[in-house]
């Protein structure tokens, strides 16, 4: 059997010209990682997906936000407000018989479920699981997920054992200066206990939520002249009411103690804080701020992220700097083809190794399935999709081009604060040193034991691919007979067929290991991308519909925790009246002891 090389010298032209539009997409993701000397980060991997994963718009668009809901569904591409279109008048009697006032409806309408707002709040759901997927330290550019393990329990982990190192006390004097000012704001029991506010404290708090209040009434009652055209007449008279009475509260506010009160609080707020401390205790915060309910009617806690550009999802949206290629196949050769040490040949040597198909490789589109039959994804995120009627065709073209467009979406995670993983003094309780990460990306490649190696930082998505070829075989047959049989039967719906086509990875009857294809990012394929295929007698152009995700950006995580957890103190398995004890003699002899009653 000839070997990799060999394969690929002997492969057709959609097989190499693929093998250039992948080298081309490592190229723009590997110059997007820099430091910021400018020079390529060295903490920073793309790996390449086995298989690409189809983006369905219905899981992931308008995505919710605690800032504006799906407020983004009334934006145009290009940022323009589009108005909602108002809601038409209830339908009903009209009651004149008591039951409600004159013109009203009756019975009043259900209300509705808002369903946008259901559907946003869904892909944020979707969204926070597609990106808490963790991924695996790799070799040679394959992308793969840990099956059971997520960024966010891996981090939670690390916030319940973060444990700073003690430090020395502050100095007498600031010590003093803070129990002054405790003094001033706290009552105390007989053993120190904060128990209540002293008459001061109290007076202050009342004086400020008065003045508050009345700023409040101020910019309410003047929202209400704003909108009702006779009280807005009167407003510059009116106005003067509720000025005097924000300067009174104001005035109270300032002669009652305010500034000593906020001088007491100010000493206590900037007494020096441990820096570990002060993040962990940030780091909790911004944790339990940003978990939040996204289940519906399940009361879980998901942790909230979301994806910039916020139209990622859209195959049509232009408008947030796509950027488009051409590879073709004369390029690929060009370049010395297989002999070449590209990022492509690499990886699709490793990736042949732990791959078998029924007639040697199967390469890239011309082995997807072609047929009338739909196929269902089992859910969005694991490998196991139905399939039927897949079959082989050979790459007999000699001529090929392809061309895409693509970009790098990134992944924003406002519970993660990662400046934790780069200051030292702490360490994990019962972890050694570097038990999460030690900051390398050789020696982490199958060290299961690291708590969060790498993060998800970004990931490249591809879209509306089409491949023209001067000779597609037996599988531009097949494509046309997909084609005729989907629209014979109904199953077709804007070119979306109930066959799928995988691109830049691995198709037909190839069969991939657990570890590869059975992860969180090895989607086989859904009817959710459709194809089109147009002929053009041996030859023609396969279209690729809709967006794919086709690799993942990693972030080597810091060295953390820089030194190990202290050694846990064995408790003394000598009681007090078994212990023993040496006492001298007046000759220096040693007696035991006698045991106490």
């Amino acid at each position: 059997m000839p070997d990799m090389q060999t394969s690929l010298d002997q492969a057709g032209s959609i097989t190499k010209a693929m093998l250039d539009a992948l080298d081309q997409i490592e190229q723009y993701a590997a110059a997007c990682q820099v430091g910021p000397d400018g020079k390529p980060s060295g903490t920073a991997i793309y790996m390449h997906m086995p298989m690409g994963y189809p983006i369905d718009p219905k899981m992931f668009a308008n995505a919710w936000t605690p800032g504006g809901g799906d407020s983004s569904a009334s934006f145009s591409n290009e940022g323009t407000f589009v108005p909602a279109t108002p809601a038409p008048a209830p339908t009903g009697a009209t009651a004149t018989n008591g039951q409600g006032p004159p013109g009203a409806v009756y019975p009043p309408p259900m209300p509705k479920p808002d369903q946008q707002l259901e559907a946003s709040i869904q892909a944020a759901m979707f969204t926070s699981f597609l990106v808490d997927n963790m991924l695996e330290v790799t070799q040679k550019g394959i992308a793969a997920a840990w099956p059971e393990r997520r960024v966010s329990i891996e981090y939670f982990t690390i916030l319940e054992g973060i444990q700073p190192v003690q430090t020395g006390a502050p100095e007498q004097s600031v010590l003093d200066a803070v129990k002054a000012a405790q003094d001033l704001l706290y009552l105390k029991d007989d053993k120190g206990n904060f128990v209540g506010y002293t008459q001061l404290y109290a007076q202050y708090r009342k004086n400020r939520t008065a003045w508050e209040a009345a700023i409040g009434d101020q910019a309410a009652a003047f929202a209400r002249a704003m909108a009702d055209p006779v009280a807005g007449q009167v407003w510059p008279v009116q106005a003067e009411v509720y000025a005097d009475k924000v300067t009174q509260a104001l005035n109270d506010f300032n002669s009652m103690g305010r500034r000593e009160v906020e001088n007491a609080i100010n000493t206590i707020a900037t007494v020096g804080q441990n820096a570990v401390t002060a993040l962990a205790a940030m780091a909790r915060q911004l944790w339990g701020a940003y978990n939040i309910q996204l289940g519906g009617a399940i009361s879980a806690d998901i942790p909230w992220s979301y994806i910039s550009p916020i139209s990622w999802w859209d195959h049509t949206n232009e408008s947030f700097g796509i950027q488009k290629i051409t590879a073709t196949s004369s390029a690929y050769e060009a370049r010395g083809g297989a002999g070449s040490s590209s990022f492509a040949n690499n990886w699709w040597n490793e990736q042949s190794s732990s791959t078998s198909g029924s007639v040697g490789l199967n390469f890239g589109l011309v082995s997807g399935s072609a047929n009338a039959s739909h196929q269902e994804a089992s859910n969005a995120f694991a490998a196991h999709s139905g399939q039927s009627g897949w079959s082989n065709h050979a790459d007999r073209s000699s001529s090929a081009t392809i061309t895409m467009e693509f970009f790098l979406a990134t992944i924003e995670r406002p519970w993660l604060l990662g400046d934790l993983f780069n200051i030292e003094g702490w360490y994990l309780v019962g972890q050694k040193k570097n038990s999460i990460s030690d900051g390398t990306i050789v020696t982490q490649v199958g060290d299961h034991a690291k708590l969060l190696p790498m993060i998800p930082k970004a990931f490249l998505v591809v879209r509306n691919v089409a491949i023209t070829a001067n000779d597609w075989g037996d599988a531009g047959n097949a494509f046309n007979s997909a084609q005729q049989d989907s629209g014979g039967s109904g199953q077709s719906s804007s070119n979306s067929y109930g066959g799928s086509v995988s691109y830049l990875g691995w198709g037909g009857s190839a069969q991939h290991d657990d570890q590869q294809a059975s992860g969180a990012f090895g989607a086989s394929g859904s009817s959710n991308s459709g194809w089109s295929f147009s002929s053009s007698g041996a030859g023609g152009t396969l279209s690729l519909l809709g967006s794919q995700i086709v690799g993942w950006i990693g972030e080597i995580q810091p060295a953390a925790p820089r030194i190990d957890a202290p050694p846990v103190k064995e408790p003394d398995s000598k009681s007090a009246d078994t212990k023993t004890s040496d006492a001298k003699t007046d000759g220096g002899a040693a007696k035991t002891a006698t045991p106490a009653p």
